[in-house]
């Protein structure tokens, strides 16, 4: 994986947040070696105060040419016109392909965890010029309804020892900027929460009302008391009324002291704000049950799909990182399996493709993923995507 970017730290200055490093999947030497060399992160918007970002830049350069002089005579030229082209405020931020994995350059420079300067040097540049944030997918549950294992199965994949085949029910949250999105609460909720250490959520997105979608909607009820409001939650009609339904003691006019607080908002098409976040809602078939997805930014989030209309096909085609479904081998009546998500994949044509709802039959993590495109991948429980926004 590679290193992420955790935008909720507290700027030392008290303007902006820092650019701290987050190691996704990677060895603790190399989190090590980076973790006290981050750089002052400031947005383009919200009133930069010009001496901290004059002191911010002196101080890059400053790093820059010291670790430039390190440097053998030949890599000292490209060390130093690297610290000394701006390209404008920002730069042009472009991602880039390398070993599979989703990287970025600036106009000033690389700032990706595989070029050859961050291999020498142990660290990256200050990220002044970065402003466009990114988008941070984290699956905390790729499982069916059941889980995996399976309650009271004793199959390969149910008695497998990889922790990629502990899967709980089909979750996932996205952090962009400052808002933090929850894709579905299951009943795995509580622990998926803890699991990621999540302290705070903006609302929460209802792909559809099966149980194992929204069973932990109870929970939700511990923000409430630590953010001190009610918390936004979006789906369609159906679900909604479903959600007033199941948790109906959560909307009655005197409530038991304790009951979560919920604020319904039915999702809107063509798009529609959680958060503060641009959603746009991609509806597909579960059987004969309208379920949605999302897209944000360059990300697709489908679950619980087994047909997709040629529109919404076009609203999701081309993305960058694209999640869906594929429950099994076999065919199933309101899912895809393998050959059809395969062949929905090739159709979008995403840049990386990551399967998520997965049951016990689809076998063994690390053997079926071994089989898949190089751009496909099975999803497992904690894997954290970063994607350009």
């Amino acid at each position: 994986m590679v290193a992420g970017i955790d935008e909720t730290a507290p700027c030392s200055c008290g303007l902006g947040p820092t650019a701290k490093p987050v190691a996704l999947q990677r060895p603790a030497l190399d989190l090590a070696e980076r973790e006290g060399s981050h750089g002052t992160r400031f947005p383009v918007r919200g009133g930069i105060d010009l001496q901290c970002r004059i002191a911010s830049r002196c101080a890059f350069l400053f790093r820059s040419l010291t670790e430039a002089l390190l440097c053998s005579p030949p890599e000292q030229e490209s060390r130093l016109s690297a610290a000394f082209s701006i390209g404008g405020e920002g730069g042009i931020r472009t991602p880039v392909t390398r070993e599979g994995k989703a990287v970025f350059k600036t106009a000033a420079f690389d700032r990706s965890a595989t070029s050859p300067w961050a291999a020498k040097v142990g660290c990256q540049p200050a990220t002044i010029f970065d402003h466009m944030p990114a988008v941070r997918l984290e699956f905390l549950g790729t499982g069916t309804s059941q889980g995996v294992p399976v309650i009271g199965c004793t199959c390969a994949v149910c008695t497998s020892s990889d922790p990629m085949d502990k899967r709980l029910r089909a979750s996932a949250l996205v952090r962009t900027g400052d808002a933090t999105l929850l894709i579905d609460a299951g009943p795995d909720l509580r622990q998926q929460m803890l699991r990621a250490r999540v302290d705070r959520l903006d609302a929460v997105l209802l792909t559809h009302e099966h149980m194992d979608h929204v069973a932990g909607i109870d929970d939700l009820r511990a923000f409430n008391f630590k953010q001190q409001r009610a918390m936004d939650i979006h789906g369609n009609a159906a679900t909604l009324h479903a959600v007033k339904r199941l948790y109906h003691y959560a909307f009655e006019e005197v409530k038991y002291p304790g009951v979560p607080e919920l604020r319904l908002h039915p999702i809107e098409q063509p798009a529609f704000t959680a958060g503060g976040v641009h959603v746009e809602p991609i509806e597909v078939m579960h059987d004969r049950m309208p379920v949605l997805g999302f897209r944000i930014g360059g990300m697709a989030y489908i679950t619980d799909a087994k047909t997709m209309a040629d529109e919404e096909i076009r609203k999701v085609q081309g993305v960058d990182v694209l999640v869906l479904n594929a429950l099994r081998l076999k065919p199933h009546a309101s899912h895809l399996n393998l050959e059809e998500a395969l062949l929905l994949v090739d159709r979008i044509a995403p840049k990386r493709a990551y399967f998520t709802h997965i049951s016990h039959l689809l076998g063994r993590h690390a053997e079926v993923g071994a089989t898949l495109p190089p751009n496909v991948h099975l999803a497992h429980d904690g894997l954290v995507v970063e994607v350009p926004a």
